[in-house]
């Protein structure tokens, strides 16, 4: 998929017909889906199967904030 897109920014300066242009519109959302979803898809299995990874991504999630020096003066 990548070098297919690759090939797509190469030719995404180009004139096109209109044509062309809606079934890019209409090709795009899929290929970001597509994408995305492989990172997506091993960060759910993680979150979903290990406990630990759970526990840091929920960690960074909600107390991230809080690690900030708190040196009182």
């Amino acid at each position: 998929p990548f070098a297919i897109a690759q090939c797509y920014f190469v030719t995404a300066s180009i004139s096109k017909e209109l044509v062309r242009e809606a079934q890019e519109q209409i090709v795009q959302p899929f290929f970001n889906v597509l994408c995305f979803g492989i990172y997506a898809t091993s960060f759910y299995c993680y979150f979903i199967v290990s406990k630990r990874f759970r526990d840091q991504v929920i960690n960074a999630i909600w107390l991230g904030h809080q690690r900030r020096n708190r040196v009182q003066s």
